[in-house]
């Protein structure tokens, strides 16, 4: 019988069979596309979700296995918008929920950026989430909600135990600055009304803020 690595992803997630029929012909869950893409990674883009739950219990299955962008099945089915196999996958064992890809873009981040309020919602309720991870431009999850003007999710994050409002990426700018400079009135106020805002806008850094309206 074939092995994995001469298997065709488009054959095999088209294949009616049970996916059980797969591993049982000698399929390798560690092999790759030419896009760098586990079946899994394949599986979740496409919404198969028989497959996912099928590879998932496979004895040498790695959840956090990347493509070529660094990008995980996690990442994708945030990307993709599924939010079934988002579950899925959050709840696994092995789940890694920090890991970054190739830009430092993490699960919560690229679920901020993208407005995918039960994405964030999902992921907050993992147990080891850092919601203060920086990308490689020094952005946090909360900025990139700030800078796509996404209300709801800035909400969730400052409702989030440990959230710092106050990190700076590497221009020296704040979430309320990226607020401020963008117009951004009703983040604005959920900001100012922060208890972590509240308890350090008198720093310097946030006094040149509001002084000069950016």
């Amino acid at each position: 019988m074939k092995k994995g690595s001469y298997f065709s992803f488009k054959e095999i997630l088209s294949q009616k069979s049970a996916p059980s029929s797969i591993f049982s012909m000698g399929f390798d869950v560690k092999t790759r596309d030419a896009c760098g893409q586990t079946l899994l990674i394949a599986a979740t883009i496409s919404n198969n979700m028989v497959l996912v739950d099928s590879l998932l219990v496979q004895p040498d299955i790695d959840p956090n296995a990347i493509d070529y962008e660094g990008r995980t099945a996690l990442m994708h089915a945030i990307i993709s918008g599924r939010q079934t196999l988002l579950k899925t996958l959050v709840r696994h064992s092995k789940i890694e929920v920090n890991q970054q890809d190739s830009q430092e873009m993490s699960a919560l981040m690229l679920a901020a950026g993208l407005g995918a309020d039960n994405a964030v919602t999902q992921l907050l309720l993992h147990p080891d989430i850092d919601v203060n991870l920086m990308d490689c431009c020094g952005r946090t999850a909360l900025m990139l909600a700030v800078l796509y003007g996404e209300n709801d999710i800035v909400e969730q994050l400052l409702r989030y135990p440990g959230i710092d409002d106050t990190l700076k990426d590497r221009l020296g700018r704040t979430a309320f600055f990226f607020a401020k400079y963008l117009n951004r009135h009703g983040i604005v106020e959920q900001l100012l009304q922060h208890p972590q805002f509240i308890a350090t806008r008198d720093t310097s850094f946030r006094k040149v803020e509001i002084m000069h309206g950016v």
